[in-house]
């Protein structure tokens, strides 16, 4: 059994001193390619047509509008944590044309807490080409006086102390 061994060594030894590594031409080097990841042909804007306070209601409208017209576009919405819904719609179904490339979605929030939110949009578009989907955020920001407002009364809120603290582990 050794000698078997001993014979494979050898004759794969042997193999790999002959064997020779053939230079690579310029031909067959491929380039890297560039992809892009093609979502739909929308763009959203976003318009805040209201002041933006805790707990108060803010008008945002969306405005939706298709670069390849005709398309059949699917509008949906997701809030982030800290933003609650006051409008009773959520998603909406379009149809977007040479006449009417674009079209204003109206929505009313509330931020609840903190000092922004977002509104997170998927855009959904059936055209011939099949479906493709694009995301979009809408930032739903106070002013900063507010902000500063907001955090001034945070402060003096009564029953609430904030201190330093320093936490050893033994």
């Amino acid at each position: 059994m050794r000698y078997y061994i001993v014979l494979f060594c050898c004759t794969l030894l042997i193999a790999c001193q002959q064997s020779t590594v053939a230079p690579v031409s310029e031909s067959d080097k491929t380039k890297p390619q560039r992809t892009v990841k093609t979502g739909a042909a929308v763009q959203l804007k976003h318009r805040i047509t209201s002041a933006v306070a805790l707990s108060e209601p803010v008008a945002v409208e969306l405005d939706v509008s298709s670069t390849a017209p005709p398309a059949d576009v699917q509008v949906q919405i997701k809030l982030g944590d800290n933003l609650s819904l006051l409008s009773d719609q959520t998603e909406w179904q379009l149809t977007l044309d040479a006449n009417n490339r674009t079209a204003t979605l109206p929505l009313s929030v509330s931020l609840q807490s903190g000092d922004e939110g977002y509104i997170n949009v998927f855009v959904t578009v059936t055209a011939a080409a099949g479906d493709r989907t694009r995301s979009f955020v809408v930032p739903i920001r106070m002013p900063e006086a507010e902000r500063a407002a907001a955090e001034k009364s945070k402060q003096t809120e009564p029953g609430t102390i904030e201190m330093p603290a320093e936490e050893t582990v033994y």
